[in-house]
């Protein structure tokens, strides 16, 4: 039952995640405030990874948002 609740909680950060990323490609360009905000969104995850997973939920979360958000970066 323990690996239940370890997976849903994967599954909140994961789908966090992709609500952000999706916010951040689906907003146009020229609305820099909405984005500003979109990247400040990006700390809830990684603030759930640390607290559920420990060190290696911070470095697997900010690793996955760094490859997924960096054609946005470019």
């Amino acid at each position: 039952m323990r690996y239940r609740g370890t997976e849903i909680k994967a599954a909140i950060i994961v789908l966090m995640i992709a609500a952000i990323l999706c916010l951040h490609y689906l907003t146009l360009p020229e609305k820099a405030y909405h984005h500003a905000v979109y990247r400040t969104l990006f700390y809830l995850p990684l603030i759930l990874g640390g607290f559920w997973f420990g060190l290696k939920g911070v470095l697997s979360v900010c690793g996955a948002v760094l490859i997924l958000f960096s054609p946005n970066v470019i």
